[in-house]
C-alpha cells in the first residue's frame, strides 16, 4: 500500500507531491502549485518502476529519495566523512522521516546506513555509514552493455590520475578539432609528458617518462594503439543475496611499441609509478551509478651498481577480451579470443658496463579497467600488462627479456560478502627471452626480482585481505 498526498497552496514553490511507502519514497519538485485535496491509491508498494536494464525490489529498510528530491532538499554532503544535510522544514512537510538503522538510497549519488539524526537550525543532519547493495535491495537484477566508441569520449573526463588526484590537460590542443588532449607534468626529478588522440575510433595514447634522479637519467617511451570495445556489466540480487557478479570487456584490440634507455652509476635502486591518463565514464542504471576508468599504469625498477647503459624495444598486437564472473563463491576469468597469446616482434637491445650489474625493468597496463559503484570500487583492477628489462652483469652477461600478463582484482565489499575477494593472475607469459654466451647457467630472473604491476593497486590498498586463488 501507498498513500499519494497532494499538498495546499501554502506550500507553493515547495512539494506538491509526496508517494510515501514501506519501501520507497518519490518526491517532485514543481515551481507553481495550486490548491488541491487529498487523495489517495493502492499498489503492491514494493516493485520499483520498471527501467531499462533495472528491475528491483527495495528492502523493508531502504528509504529511496529520487534526483529531483535530493536536488530539492539536500543541503550539503560530506563526502569524506558521510555526513548529509537536509532541508528539515521540506523534510517535515513532505512527510519524510529519516531515522537511524534505515538505509538511505540517494538515487545516482548515495548509498549509505544512518547512525544517527540530529537537528540543528531547520536543518536535519544524517550521519551514515557503508551499506552493500544487497542490503538496499531484496531483489535486483542490474544489466549495462555499452559500446566504448572513443569518437563519443566526453574530453572532460580525460584527466592525469596521480596521487588520488586527478590533473587536467595542460597543454592546449593546436585545435579544437584536432581530437588531441595533451599535458605536461614536472614531478621532482620526473617529466611525464602524453598525448591521446580520440579523433577515429581508435585512442592513441602515447606516453613519454623522463627522469634525472642523481647519477640516473633515462626515458620510458610508450605507443598505444586502442579501439573501441564493448563492455558488459551484470548484478543479480535475490533475497538479498548476491547470486552473481558478471564483468566483461570484449572486442579488444590494439598495438603497444615500448622502449627505454637509461644510464648512470652506482645509485640506490629507484622505483616508481608515475602518473598517466585515465579516461573516466560515469553512467547510470536504475538508481545506481557507476564509474568506469579506463587507462594506463606504468611502472619502472632501475639499479645501477656500476656506470652502464641499457635500452630495449619491442611491440606488442593483442586482440580479444577480457573479464571476470562471479557466481556465489565461484570466481571465472572471462577471456576470449586472441588475447591469450598477443603476438609480438622480436626484441632489439643491449646493455654495457664496467663492474657490477645494470639492470631496468618497465611494466605498462594498457588497457587497465576499472569499475565502482556508488564510489566503492567493485574491480580495483582487470590489467593487460606488458613488461621489458634488460640487464648487464661485468664482464660479458646480457640478458634482455618480456612478459605478458593479465591480473585481476575484484572486491565483492559493496555485494555484502566482505571476507570474499580475489586477485589472480589469469595469463602470464614470458618471452624474447635472451641470455649472452657470457651469463652463467641458471634462470633468467634468478638474480634480478621482478616488478609488479598490480601491486601498486593492490587489494590492500583498499583495507580488506583478498583471498588468494592460483
Amino acid at each position: 500500500m501507498f498513500k499519494q498526498y497532494q499538498v495546499s497552496a501554502a506550500l507553493k514553490g515547495k512539494i506538491i507531491s509526496v508517494f510515501a511507502g514501506n519501501t520507497r519514497i518519490y518526491i517532485t519538485v514543481f515551481a507553481l502549485l495550486f490548491a488541491v485535496s487529498c487523495a489517495s491509491s493502492t499498489d503492491s508498494g514494493k516493485n520499483m518502476p520498471l527501467i531499462e536494464g533495472f528491475e528491483a525490489d527495495l528492502g523493508r529498510e531502504t528509504v529511496l529519495l529520487d534526483e529531483e528530491v535530493v536536488a530539492a532538499l539536500l543541503i550539503d554532503s560530506d563526502e569524506e566523512n558521510f555526513v548529509y544535510t537536509f532541508n528539515a522544514e521540506l523534510l517535515s512537510d513532505g512527510g519524510i522521516d529519516l531515522k537511524k538503522g534505515e538505509i538511505m538510497l540517494l538515487a545516482n549519488k548515495a548509498l549509505r546506513r544512518i547512525t544517527s539524526v540530529s537537528e540543528s537550525g531547520g536543518q536535519l543532519i544524517v550521519e551514515t555509514e557503508f551499506a552493500a547493495l544487497n542490503e538496499a535491495f531484496e531483489n535486483a537484477i542490474i544489466e549495462s552493455s555499452q559500446y566504448f566508441d572513443f569518437r563519443q569520449m566526453d574530453r572532460s573526463k580525460i584527466f592525469l590520475e596521480y596521487g588520488g588526484k586527478m590533473l587536467p590537460p595542460n597543454v592546449a590542443a593546436k585545435d579544437d578539432d584536432s581530437g588531441q588532449t595533451k599535458w605536461e607534468y614536472k614531478f621532482g626529478d620526473f617529466t611525464i609528458e602524453g598525448t591521446l588522440n580520440s579523433k577515429t575510433d581508435e585512442a592513441k595514447i602515447a606516453l613519454l617518462v623522463k627522469y634525472q634522479t642523481g647519477d640516473v637519467s633515462g626515458a620510458m617511451l610508450s605507443e598505444l594503439t586502442l579501439k573501441g570495445f564493448e563492455n558488459d556489466t551484470r548484478i543479480r540480487i535475490t533475497d538479498h543475496k548476491t547470486e552473481s557478479f558478471r564483468f566483461n570487456n570484449s572486442g579488444l584490440e590494439g598495438k603497444l611499441d615500448m622502449r627505454f634507455v637509461f644510464a648512470g652509476g652506482r645509485s640506490a635502486e629507484e622505483s616508481w609509478a608515475p602518473p598517466m591518463p585515465a579516461i573516466i565514464l560515469p553512467f547510470t542504471v536504475g538508481v545506481v551509478p557507476f564509474t568506469l576508468r579506463i587507462g594506463p599504469v606504468f611502472v619502472y625498477k632501475i639499479e645501477l651498481g656500476a656506470d652502464g647503459t641499457a635500452q630495449f624495444e619491442t611491440s606488442f598486437s593483442f586482440s580479444g577480451g577480457m573479464g571476470v564472473q562471479v557466481d556465489g563463491t565461484n570466481f571465472t576469468p572471462l577471456l576470449e579470443g586472441g588475447i591469450r597469446n598477443p603476438a609480438y616482434e622480436q626484441a632489439v637491445g643491449n646493455a654495457a658496463g664496467f663492474g657490477g650489474t645494470v639492470s631496468g625493468q618497465y611494466g605498462i597496463a594498457l588497457p587497465s579497467v576499472t569499475l565502482s559503484a556508488f564510489g566503492e570500487a567493485i574491480v580495483p583492477y582487470l590489467n593487460q600488462e606488458f613488461y621489458l628489462g634488460a640487464s648487464y652483469t661485468f664482464p660479458t652477461c646480457t640478458k634482455l627479456w618480456s612478459r605478458y600478463e593479465i591480473n585481476a582484482g575484484v572486491k565483492m565489499k559493496m555485494f555484502g560478502l566482505l571476507n570474499l575477494n580475489f586477485r589472480q593472475n589469469l595469463v602470464k607469459d614470458t618471452m624474447h627471452d635472451y641470455r649472452s654466451d657470457g651469463c652463467p647457467p641458471g634462470k633468467i630472473f634468478d638474480d634480478i626480482p621482478l616488478i609488479y604491476i598490480s601491486d601498486y593497486y593492490s587489494p590492500e590498498s583498499y583495507s580488506l585481505p583478498y583471498l588468494e586463488i592460483r
